[in-house]
């Protein structure tokens, strides 16, 4: 790439000043120098058709003049990048466009120098998965063996050790499986013996499960009768005893309350005298009042008889009238 081609581009683009861009790009001058030499013999490597040893090593060679290239670049960047912050972009991008450059044909060059390489390494990787797969066959973790760094005896080896280990346990898991199949087998026909010999005893124990319930209905009907006759005999007596302790409690009562009568009729007439004499007069008074109206009247036949009775009763009330004023 022309040196006047990166200067206009950096002035364009970031609109450096043309002699701080013709600055920055004569500051890579050794750069593309070394590029453009380089870019020489990469036409003429480039005209290889075939890959061989000799056009690997040439392609690692011409690798090794671009990093040394590209570290100068890197140098040389890291020296303008001290400068101002507007200098450090157009430094930046002045080494972006040799590094790509640089870079693309570093990695083209890697590809190709490392191109038997690869195809080893390929083939590792398909013997690996081939070998995966095998021991997979016998092993559940094949992560266990360091088959990828085996020579092909040491791996065929340790197929046939694994694969007599496992058919080893094949042969286990099979005979587990029979020993399994004819314990069921045999489960079955002891079951179905039992199951026989169940029935059987099911049959016996019906039979004498019947005979012990008519004897248990027997027995049942003996005591049923022995109990009622029993209660019956009980309930006579009861009622002989309940109806004499309720002659005996009754007269218990009678008596009980005829003493609390006359208990109760002593004591109030005892407090009636005892209020009557702690009453005033006046109170006695009206109480002797109110005695006096409460006398009976006779039935009189004769006139006369019953003129003196109104008199006396005329008197009375007036005695009545006088007794309640005092």
């Amino acid at each position: 790439m022309k040196d006047l081609v990166i200067v206009n581009k950096i002035t364009e683009e970031l609109g450096i000043p043309l002699t701080d861009a013709e600055k920055i790009v004569a500051s890579f001058s050794e750069v593309a120098v070394s590029i453009s030499e380089l870019d020489k013999e990469l036409v003429e490597f480039n005209k290889h058709t075939e890959i061989t040893k000799e056009v690997c090593q040439q392609a690692r060679e011409i690798r090794l003049k671009l990093v040394k290239v590209r570290t100068k670049g890197d140098e040389i960047h890291q020296e303008l990048k001290s400068s101002l912050l507007l200098r450090t972009r157009a430094i930046d991008g002045v080494r972006n466009i040799y590094k790509l450059k640089i870079s693309e044909n570093e990695t083209k060059l890697k590809d190709i120098e490392l191109h038997f390489e690869k195809l080893e390494q390929a083939k590792k990787d398909k013997i690996n998965a081939e070998r995966e797969l095998e021991l997979s066959k016998y092993v559940i973790d094949v992560t266990m063996y360091n088959f990828k760094e085996m020579s092909d005896e040491v791996f065929a080896s340790l197929v046939t050790s694994v694969k007599k280990i496992w058919e080893a346990e094949q042969e286990v898991i099979a005979q587990k499986e029979a020993d399994r199949l004819k314990k069921e087998e045999d489960d079955k026909i002891e079951q179905e013996r039992i199951r026989q010999e169940n029935e059987q005893l099911k049959a016996e124990a019906e039979v004498r499960e019947k005979e012990l319930e008519k004897e248990r209905a027997e027995q049942k009907k003996k005591l049923e009768a022995e109990q009622l006759k029993s209660k019956k005999e009980a309930e006579a007596r009861q009622k002989i005893e309940d109806e004499l302790q309720a002659k005996k409690d009754a007269e218990e009562k009678l008596k009980k309350d005829n003493e609390l009568k006359e208990a109760k009729e002593k004591a109030d007439k005892l407090e009636a005298e005892k209020q009557a004499q702690l009453a005033p007069d006046k109170d006695k008074l009206k109480k002797y009042a109110v005695e006096l109206g409460c006398l009976e009247v006779p039935q009189l036949q004769s006139d006369e008889a019953k003129k003196t009775l109104a008199q006396a009763i005329n008197l009375i009330n007036q005695a009545i009238t006088l007794l309640k004023t005092k």
